[in-house]
């Protein structure tokens, strides 16, 4: 019932990834864990799958991070109020007082002169709307399912400060002393809400003789000229004393015991471009006629988050399979003494209109007033995903003392493609510090495990040998409860097996597809040896009229790079063994139409054979050759010293894209941006797309081995090493072909297959599971039990 009710006819809807019903999302905003239950907020157009004036908050709400149910809005637009055309970005946190607290930028635009004057000139940004952040609290105190909200009637923080001349003044975020992860009353969790303060940092940490709780929040903005840059702010719980009591009107109340709503206090700059600039000049890096800030560094800094890290013991390529075992050991203990994670969303990047809105991040130390962070100084800046798609992330800390992590992933669908949705959240990510404490270490949630379909029996699987002959059989893992259950949880689930090979060898021309498991939502984990192999990955087939076309992913050993390239072949089919050789006449056919030489072939039959293409001659579009130029000279520009901070700012104008940045008075500019790089790669050949790119850290052993998890969610893909690295992207697939369930149908008609490039890998083991939905049959009764 629940899969019958949730499955989409659209094959290319997400299915495990967080998103309303229909129409609009975008960024994931204020997700909290609360009194033993995840809610997630986001922006959401409820009327339309295009960004629009008039955001609300969507709220979905879980028990276990894995089953999800929809609850009506949080927030919607007061006409007449400083958030009258919409309720942006920003957090939510628990007071001192024990009050979850919503603080977001609420929208107005100008010529909506009923919602009030613009503000003063030494403090009007100048754009075509005007942004006040505002606050909201529980309706309902007593309400552990947060379902209704009211806002106060003065905002948190009115206006920006003046004479700044700033481009952007939004999305709130409180990254210190608000309280810890509340859980439900009675529940044993007094060992585990010792450590799991990731907010809160003791050396740092500010009480005066009265015990007040002291606050720390920041806004993101840019100065026009300079670049972006974080506003910080302080409170404090006494805060709360001031605020003024009245009754309720228009939705909006100014009764609150939350001090966590007003009484913030601008107290200056927590870096900024500026600061990566100093620090390249001090360095020695720059002089001042070659100036100039890296591609990605950004005119605003948007939906910025800052928060502890915890350490993974034993984290790294020799460690647990990304995320399928959930061992959280040493959490707890470096809750408390880790650095902290910084990480911001530039707009716009350079060029104009580039389709990747970065999301970048550094991993660094606080001042003792909490007040600056050392940006020059940290580690970074690091990409947080190597796709296309992914913005706006936010965090929250749970009971587990786990800092967990979604963000937004945008659509890529072609111009004048029709859909009834558009955007989803991220998987939930467990944010950890690698073990040499300069990077972010990124997982999918353990508790993904829990939509798995696996069963406790061993079935023959489509018998479609390796190369060296060896079996491919379809096992599944065992059923939920039992000792050789992979899951880090209890599966709780039955239903056809999964998929499961062992030291298998690929050849670059003998595809092996993976059979025994079907449908758009898959969970992948392949650990491969290099052999002879430069690359080695997964082939995924588009069956989608007017998509990008088939999307290769792969691990590149001597580069280290995870990429993906878009509108490669597909396979050709194989026979069963005996079959008449057409198979053959269509490969003759297919080199035939490409002008290559015909030569007869007397290869069993087997995995399916394939040939990928050489690289275009061409580099693609200008603006993909000027990015190409430009991160070329940036990596010849940091040092031996590895000042990678530094050298993010050393890149010469000249070479770099164009300074001149378009004016900030697109409503979305992120969705504009989008568009136009669709209708870019729309006219481009679909062989030139690539995406994706070396990463920080080796992903292979000392060995060569590599481990790669791919969780396949309709057109949304993640892609994590295990080493913590992630590429999310888009493929559209469509509805592929039904099998007539022979072995040589199943094969042929598979629509995920295991890929090597340039020599044979070895596929040491992969296991692949069917995912169920995450959303609960009953949710239309909106409540968790």
């Amino acid at each position: 019932m629940e899969a019958s009710r949730a499955q989409s006819s659209d094959a290319d809807k997400p299915q495990l990834h967080l998103a309303p019903r229909a129409h609009w999302l975008n960024d994931p905003n204020g997700p909290i864990y609360y009194k033993g239950r995840y809610h997630c907020f986001y922006q959401h157009v409820p009327h339309g799958c295009e960004w629009q004036w008039g955001l609300v908050w969507g709220h979905a709400v879980s028990t276990d991070l894995a089953h999800w149910r929809h609850l009506p809005p949080a927030l919607v637009p007061t006409p007449g109020g400083p958030d009258a055309d919409g309720c942006w970005s920003g957090c939510c946190a628990v007071s001192a007082e024990g009050v979850p607290t919503i603080l977001y930028t609420g929208v107005r635009l100008r010529s909506n002169h009923a919602a009030g004057a613009p503000p003063p000139l030494d403090q009007d940004l100048g754009l075509l709307w005007i942004e006040t952040q505002c606050a909201a609290v529980p309706a309902d105190p007593d309400d552990e399912m947060l379902v209704s909200w009211r806002k106060l009637a003065e905002p948190a923080v009115a206006l920006p400060p003046p004479g700044m001349n700033l481009t952007g003044w939004r999305d709130p975020f409180v990254y210190l002393g608000a309280q810890p992860p509340a859980v439900p009353d009675g529940a044993a969790a007094d060992a585990l809400l010792e450590g799991c303060e990731q907010q809160v940092d003791p050396a740092v940490q500010q009480q005066d003789q009265g015990g007040e709780q002291q606050y720390r929040m920041l806004l993101g903005s840019g100065v026009k000229g300079r670049g972006g840059a974080l506003l910080a702010y302080s409170s404090s719980s006494s805060s709360a004393a001031s605020l003024h009591t009245g009754g309720a009107s228009d939705g909006v109340s100014s009764n609150s015991s939350s001090s966590l709503a007003q009484g913030w206090r601008y107290r200056g700059e927590l870096c900024s471009v500026a600061d990566l600039e100093a620090a390249a000049l001090d360095a020695g890096l720059l002089s001042g006629s070659s100036l100039a800030a890296a591609h990605e560094l950004g005119e605003v800094w948007e939906c910025p988050l800052l928060a502890r890290l915890p350490a993974a013991a034993g984290t790294g390529t020799n460690g647990s399979m990304l995320g399928s075992t959930g061992g959280n050991n040493g959490i707890q203990e470096s809750a408390v003494r880790g650095p902290w994670l910084l990480a911001v969303s530039p707009y716009p990047v350079k060029p104009p209109h580039s389709p990747c809105n970065p999301v970048l991040y550094w991993v660094g130390s606080l001042d003792e007033s909490a007040t600056r962070f050392d940006v020059g100084g940290a580690s970074g800046p690091y990409r947080l995903d190597q796709g296309e798609v992914l913005y706006a992330p936010n965090v929250c800390g749970d009971a587990q003392g786990r800092l967990l992590l979604w963000a937004w992933l945008q659509e890529r669908r072609r111009p004048g493609t029709v859909a009834k949705y558009a955007g989803c959240l991220s998987l939930p990510r467990v944010l950890t510090l690698s073990p040499d404490g300069r990077r972010l270490v990124q997982q999918p949630a353990p508790e993904l495990c829990r939509l798995r379909r696996c069963t406790d029996s061993l079935t023959e699987g489509a018998g479609a040998g390796g190369k060296d002959g060896s079996s491919i059989t379809g096992k599944a893992s065992a059923a939920a409860g039992t000792d050789g259950c992979p899951c880090a949880v209890a599966c709780g689930s039955s239903g056809r097996g999964g998929w499961c090979v062992q030291g298998v060898e690929v050849d670059e021309m003998q595809l092996v597809a993976v059979e025994g498991v079907a449908g758009p939502q898959l969970d992948l984990e392949l650990t491969f040896g290099r052999g002879t192999a430069t690359a080695a990955g997964v082939l995924l087939l588009s069956h989608e009229a007017g998509s990008q076309g088939n999307a290769l992913i792969t691990y590149t050993w001597h580069t280290n790079a995870l990429e993906v390239q878009f509108g490669v072949p597909a396979p050709l089919p194989a026979l069963p063994f005996g079959g008449s050789g057409s198979w053959e006449d269509t490969e003759k056919e297919s080199k035939a139409e490409a002008g290559e030489q015909v030569v007869a072939s007397t290869a069993p039959a087997g995995p399916a054979r394939w040939h990928l293409p050489p690289p275009a001659a061409a580099a693609g579009s200008p603006r993909k050759q000027q990015l190409r130029a430009a991160t070329e000279q940036f990596s010849a520009a940091i040092p031996d010293t590895g000042a990678i901070a530094a050298a993010a700012v050393a890149v010469a104008a000249e070479a770099g894209p164009e300074l001149v940045l378009a004016e900030l008075a697109d409503p979305l500019p992120e969705a504009a941006a989008v568009g136009v790089a669709a209708v870019e790669e729309a006219a481009a050949p679909a062989a030139a797309r690539r995406l994706g790119g070396p990463l920080a850290a080796p992903a292979a052993d000392s060995s060569g081995q590599v481990q790669l998890r791919i969780v396949l969610d309709g057109s949304a893909v993640e892609v994590y090493t295990g080493t913590g690295e992630v590429l999310s992207t888009r493929v559209y697939r469509g509805t592929a072909p039904i099998s007539d369930g022979s072995c040589s149908a199943a094969a042929s008609h598979s629509t995920v297959w295991v890929a090597a490039v340039g020599g044979t890998a070895k596929l040491e083991s992969g296991e692949a599971w069917e995912l169920r939905s995450c959303w609960r049959d009953d949710e239309a009764a909106q409540s968790v039990h």
